[in-house]
């Protein structure tokens, strides 16, 4: 799925879903936006649930909202991918 960044400066991106979400509620019709690119081979990772960065491999140890996703163990089922922003932009309109 592609994800996008509202602006240059932003640390969290969003789905298209979320881009026009964010245009209907602040009533803009155009918004050119930065399309982020996932960031591969990482230490980090990002947490849905808590909607930060966080060392790889620690959640089962740390983390009491740890769900794996196979219901057994391994990969937690809020793990995510961290993205970096690009100079690629792309104009969404409503």
């Amino acid at each position: 799925m592609k994800m996008y960044f509202i602006s240059k400066d932003d640390e969290l991106c969003y789905s298209i879903e979320g881009i026009k979400s964010y245009m209907i509620e602040n009533q803009i019709n155009e918004l050119d936006v930065f399309v982020a690119k996932r960031i591969t081979n990482d230490v980090f990772f990002f947490c849905k649930k808590y909607h930060d960065s966080f060392l790889k491999g620690n959640c089962g140890n740390y983390c009491k909202d740890y769900i794996p996703k196979n219901s057994k163990s391994g990969c937690c089922k809020f793990f995510g991918y961290c993205y970096e922003n690009t100079n690629q932009i792309k104009k969404i309109k409503i």
